[in-house]
């Protein structure tokens, strides 16, 4: 699930076909309010220690799920106060989808 500004970021993202803009400009905003819907992106998009499938778009043609992951581990990780972020499986899956 997108964050709460799901829909415009969401045809944004399929238009462009990338998020990379836009979490930079999240990475760079140091605000109470986007650290807040940090941690609401985070609580909607990890589900039991698993990333969720996240799409955009009308058809859900864009898969984001690769591009978020890496964004929290990397990016966000030292604004992000959630152990599930530390879970073997997404370090795995994430090194995963880098390397290849």
């Amino acid at each position: 699930m997108p964050p709460p500004s799901g829909t415009p970021w969401s045809l944004i993202t399929v238009a462009t076909g990338t998020l990379r803009p836009w979490l930079d400009q999240w990475t760079a905003t140091r605000t109470e309010a986007a650290e807040a819907q940090l941690a609401d992106l985070i609580d909607d998009v990890l589900f039991e220690y698993e990333i969720t499938e996240l799409h955009m778009g009308f058809y859900d043609e864009h898969d984001a799920s690769a591009e978020l992951l890496s964004w929290l581990l990397t990016d966000a990780r030292d604004r992000a106060d959630d152990a599930r972020l530390d879970e073997p499986y997404l370090l795995e899956h994430h090194w995963a989808t880098n390397i290849s």
